[in-house]
């Protein structure tokens, strides 16, 4: 299963993201997987990891938290086709596909 995070912000900012290993790190540090480079993303931001062919989304204490479709993740949560992501001022839509 691929994963890509989709940019959907009025003023585009960053690129699609392709989720093409687990786990798979965002945040503005350069060691991440992919860097957001903003203020109001935190260093290490959140995670997105696979689980029981589930793909979940983890928050890494972020300071200004991650959102699914308009509410805070708490820890973790279950992303489906078509949710919302928000980290920071960045808007993505979650997009699965096989190949």
């Amino acid at each position: 299963m691929k994963v890509r995070l989709v940019e959907k912000g009025p003023i585009h900012y960053t690129d699609d993201i392709v989720v093409d290993h687990f786990p798979f790190l965002l945040g503005r540090h350069p060691g991440c997987d992919y860097q957001l480079i903003h203020p109001l993303v935190s260093r290490r931001h959140c995670q997105l990891t696979e689980a029981g062919g589930e793909v979940v989304l983890r928050d890494l204490e972020s300071k200004n938290g991650t959102f699914v479709n308009g509410n805070r993740v708490g820890d973790l949560g279950v992303l489906h086709d078509g949710d919302e992501i928000n980290l920071g001022c960045f808007v993505y839509r979650v997009s699965f596909s096989d190949n």
